[in-house]
């Protein structure tokens, strides 16, 4: 088994509960593997949990990478952006420091080719550090890199992974949580009387996504509504896990809930989320491939 650190690399700066999911169960994955996992993030909310983190590439010594989750293959923003940024920062670093590095449950969002990825994101898949992936989108397959293998999004195994580790535990609202939340981001402004339609005689609140000290969610809330804002993830967690149906123009506060048997009504989806429902419908997942992958990676695969 390996003893080498492993960084955990995603977009976990901005307190959205579906990516954060996922570096944690990365983390605790990378863990059962035999590795040293650290996240890379300035959310303190991993270190609440008890998880290692660091706040930046300067000076680090890491023996191996995952890239733990979200839309990696996409046109990206300006390449000033913060993000942007630091995807160019992870370049440099896997390639200047011969680091191999390897993606676990990440997708697309509007690409086809490696053509239209940014400068910055088709640095890190170009690089001879990158080992590979498993995507969550069957098509994504097709975009031409070596050793991709499809595996359904490891957000599907939430359930699981809040029986198994500790860290991830769901903390219970209680029984006066709503029965109805509703995940609207401002593109889907127009869709709110159909929500507020299905929440029609049930207790409704607005379920943010994305909480913390920088959301950028852009999430919709109305005057005398319940806002559901927890910037813990276990307490995230138990409303989703309570509520018999969530409404959500985004694609993982649904996905949290189907993992634990609830209703999903997607609102506006993007091509990204109608791709993963037709896939994903009646699918049964387990941790079991994910730990596999990652463990034949950090043990020299």
């Amino acid at each position: 088994m390996t003893q080498g650190k492993t960084l955990i690399w995603g977009f976990y700066d901005q307190g959205n509960i579906g990516d954060d999911l996922m570096a944690a169960m990365v983390c605790e994955l990378a863990e059962q593997a035999g590795g040293r996992p650290v996240i890379l993030t300035r959310n303190p909310r991993f270190a609440d949990m008890g998880y290692a983190t660091t706040d930046s590439l300067q000076g680090l010594e890491v023996d191996r990478i995952l890239l733990g989750g979200g839309a990696f293959f996409k046109t990206g923003g300006p390449a000033a952006s913060a993000i942007e940024r630091a995807i160019a920062d992870l370049a440099r670093f896997m390639t200047e420091n011969g680091i191999p590095a390897f993606g676990v449950s990440i997708g697309s969002d509007g690409v086809d080719t490696l053509r239209d990825l940014s400068p910055a994101r088709k640095s890190v898949v170009e690089s001879p550090c990158f080992r590979g992936a498993c995507v969550r989108l069957k098509a994504d397959l097709a975009l031409g890199l070596p050793n991709l293998a499809y595996l359904p999004d490891i957000v599907l195994c939430t359930k699981e992974a809040t029986g198994q580790f500790a860290r991830l535990r769901v903390i219970d609202p209680g029984p006066d949580a709503p029965e109805t939340l509703i995940n609207l981001s401002r593109r889907s402004a127009l869709q709110i009387p159909r929500a507020l339609w299905l929440a029609r005689g049930q207790r409704a609140a607005f379920f943010r996504a994305h909480t913390g000290p920088s959301p950028t969610g852009g999430e919709l809330v109305l005057p005398f509504f319940r806002d559901v804002n927890e910037n813990s993830i276990n307490k995230a967690l138990g409303y989703l896990q309570r509520a018999p149906i969530i409404c959500s123009s985004k694609l993982h506060p649904g996905v949290i809930a189907m993992s634990f048997g609830n209703r999903f009504v997607s609102i506006s989806p993007r091509p990204k989320t109608l791709a993963f429902l037709r896939q994903n419908e009646g699918t049964g997942v387990s941790l079991a491939p994910y730990l596999a992958a990652i463990s034949g990676f950090l043990n020299g695969g």
